[in-house]
Formats: structure tokens, C-alpha cells, sequence
């Protein structure tokens, strides 16, 4: 027989690396993140 198959996950959604915003986005400069959700990130801009 042969050995079962294992993996391992992160339990953790914060653990995975996330990148860091963007400085600016087109001519708005990114004061801070508002909130995040399954669909994206908002972010303050000015």
C-alpha cells in the first residue's frame, strides 16, 4: 500500500502574503486602506 498523500495549508487567511498598495493609482495618491472584503480592497485617495 502506499503512503497517503498530506499537505499542508495556512489555517490562518491572514498569514499569506499580501502585497503592499500601490503609491498611487493613476493621478490619486493612496492615503490608507479603508477595508478589504472577497472582492477587492478600498482604499482613501487623494
Amino acid at each position: 500500500m502506499s503512503e497517503p498523500f498530506t499537505a499542508t495549508v495556512p489555517l490562518d487567511p491572514l498569514d499569506v502574503a499580501v502585497p503592499s498598495p500601490p503609491k498611487t493609482i493613476g493621478r490619486f495618491t493612496i492615503r490608507n486602506e479603508i477595508g478589504r472584503g472577497s472582492y477587492g480592497v478600498v482604499y482613501a485617495a487623494h
